[in-house]
């Protein structure tokens, strides 16, 4: 998980909306707001990929962890936006259960 510091609160992600240029690929989107900030980032998941509360946490760490791993700018924020065709694949190495059944 990122530092609190490195991610973007809601005021920040309005920004980035209004204001950022647009990027797609595959089931992802992205909008990126240069500016001379460091770079601070944030994962959007919207309920209708993943209804369940705790799926879209860790579909949201798990693409936070992604995002550390690859060559982002320096500066700006970032807005990284999941839909729901990526939220049925969940990335490698995340387990997602639908329930905790016990025997």
């Amino acid at each position: 998980m990122l530092k609190k510091s490195r991610r973007l609160g809601a005021a920040e992600v309005k920004e980035v909306l209004k204001r950022g240029r647009s990027v797609r690929v595959g089931p992802y989107s992205a909008k990126l707001l240069a500016s001379p900030a460091p770079l601070r980032l944030a994962v959007i998941i919207p309920r209708k990929s993943a209804p369940k509360a705790v799926t879209r946490n860790k579909l949201r760490r798990a693409a936070y962890l992604k995002l550390e791993m690859l060559p982002l700018p320096e500066r700006g924020s970032l807005a990284v936006f999941v839909r729901p065709a990526a939220a049925d694949r969940p990335p490698p190495g995340v387990a997602l259960r639908a329930s905790r059944a016990r025997p």
